[in-house]
C-alpha cells in the first residue's frame, strides 16, 4: 500500500501525485537503468521530490508519504525505454511475461545475497543474467519483425 500521508489528519493537497507521475513516466526514478521502475523506485523518487519542494518553498511538510508490503520492491509500476508497451503479438507479450519472471527471479537471488557464499551468489546471479539476456534477444528479434 502506498499512501500521500500519514494518516487521515494530514488533510491539506498532496504533492505526492505530481511527483509519482513523473517517475512513472520517466527515466529519472529507474534507479538501476533496467527500463523498470517498481513501486519501491517510484516512491523513493517520490518522496524525494516532495521534500524537496516543501524545502525549496520553505515550508513545513504538509503530507508524509508511506509505503508498506513486502511484495512493494519487486511490483513494477512502469516500464521505459525499449521495454516500454506491450505488443498486439501474442508471442512477444507472451515473452514479456517470462521477462517479468526472471526479473522476480534476479531480485530473489539479490535479496539472498548475504546467505549465500560469494560463489554461490555469483553463481546464481549468472544463471539468471544468461537466461534475461537469451529472453531479452527473443524479444528484440520479434520487435523488430513487427
Amino acid at each position: 500500500m502506498i499512501t500521500a500521508t500519514k494518516s487521515g489528519g494530514e488533510r491539506n493537497a498532496t504533492r505526492f501525485a505530481q511527483y509519482w507521475l513523473q517517475a512513472i513516466s520517466g527515466d529519472a526514478a529507474d534507479v538501476n537503468k533496467d527500463e523498470v521502475v517498481t513501486a519501491a523506485e517510484a516512491f523513493d523518487y517520490t518522496n524525494r521530490q516532495v521534500a524537496a519542494s516543501y524545502k525549496s518553498d520553505v515550508s513545513l511538510a504538509t503530507e508524509h508519504a508511506r509505503i508498506s508490503g513486502d511484495e512493494t520492491a519487486a511490483f513494477t509500476v512502469a516500464r521505459i525505454g525499449s521495454s516500454a508497451g506491450s505488443s498486439a503479438d501474442p508471442e512477444v507479450t507472451a515473452l514479456l511475461a517470462q521477462r517479468g519472471q526472471i526479473e522476480q527471479d534476479l531480485d530473489g537471488v539479490k535479496g539472498r545475497k548475504a546467505s549465500l557464499s560469494e560463489d554461490q551468489y555469483y553463481d546464481e546471479l549468472e544463471g539468471v543474467l544468461v537466461r534475461l539476456a537469451l529472453l531479452q534477444k527473443q524479444i528484440d528479434s520479434k520487435r523488430a519483425v513487427q
